[in-house]
């Protein structure tokens, strides 16, 4: 029997005993295919496991603009797929660059900082984040570009 994708989903929740009935479950969602994916995915399974849904969307304020793309596409995704939106719009450049960091590190210490406030005001159970084994990859890739030692190899 072919198994769907949805099924493949179901399996790995429950090998990794991701979710538990009844979790109030927000969504980071970038607007790339990963996390797009990862929203329909808990859509489809939140009456199975009576899930309360939310989503996540950090406009970085980066490409000329276009990052302004992806917060509407997501603002309109979440809305047709009656989810509620928590979206903020953060120059992360200026940011990360206030603290000393790079733009990668800071914008990935940006939103998880957001991301925890907004568990801890909204009783979040679970935050669900898209990240692919290409992502770990990548990361690898860029940090033997940079020239790295062993901590830098394990992504």
């Amino acid at each position: 029997m072919l198994k769907t994708l949805i099924d493949k989903v179901k399996e790995t929740i429950s090998y990794y005993h991701m979710l538990e009935p009844n979790d109030r479950v927000t969504i980071s969602i970038s607007g790339g295919p990963d996390s797009v994916f990862l929203l329909h995915s808990l859509v489809k399974l939140k009456k199975e496991y009576s899930l309360s849904l939310s989503a996540f969307h950090l406009d970085h304020m980066t490409r000329d603009g276009q990052s302004k793309q992806d917060a509407i596409f997501v603002k309109n995704l979440c809305k047709n797929k009656g989810i509620k939106l928590i979206a903020k719009e953060i120059n992360a450049e200026k940011w990360c660059k206030k603290r000393g960091l790079s733009f990668q590190k800071g914008s990935r210490e940006l939103r998880l900082k957001i991301l925890k406030d907004i568990c801890h005001k909204h009783k979040i159970d679970k935050i669900a984040i898209g990240h692919n084994a290409d992502d770990n990859i990548e990361t690898v890739l860029m940090n033997i570009i940079r020239g790295t030692g062993t901590r830098g190899l394990a992504g």
